[in-house]
């Protein structure tokens, strides 16, 4: 399994606009295509300004099946030209993560040397 960390920095004054937008366009797609959403999370302290959202896979090959579905729907094309147009977003970034041995989510408890802190 590999964890989609995803981290969408928003001009401050279009946090909600922007989510409004992704709520009505983009989350529906997203469910279609992408499928296991382990959260969608507005930061409470630090930087206000920012949306985090993590998205679980089978693997990369998996992820980039999925990803590769979902920016073929038109309607996908249609969502990212409204959200460029609001010039909203800042930036954003996102990180690949996979689970520790010991991780609720790993399929394992037994630590192996190939692991992370693994004998």
């Amino acid at each position: 399994m590999i964890v989609d960390h995803r981290t969408y920095t928003i001009k401050p004054s279009g946090v909600l606009g922007w989510l409004s937008l992704y709520y009505e366009k983009g989350w529906p797609l997203q469910q279609k295509y992408l499928g296991n959403c382990l959260g969608f999370y507005l930061v409470k302290e630090g930087r206000q300004d920012q949306v985090v959202h993590l998205w679980a896979y089978q693997s990369q090959a998996d992820r980039e099946a999925r990803r590769d579905a979902l920016y073929a729907d038109p309607a996908w094309q249609d969502y990212l030209r409204e959200v460029m147009a609001m010039d909203l977003l800042v930036s954003w970034k996102n990180k690949l993560l996979t689970p520790t041995w010991f991780s609720p989510n790993s399929g394992t408890t037994d630590p192996s040397p190939d692991q992370p802190g693994g004998n």
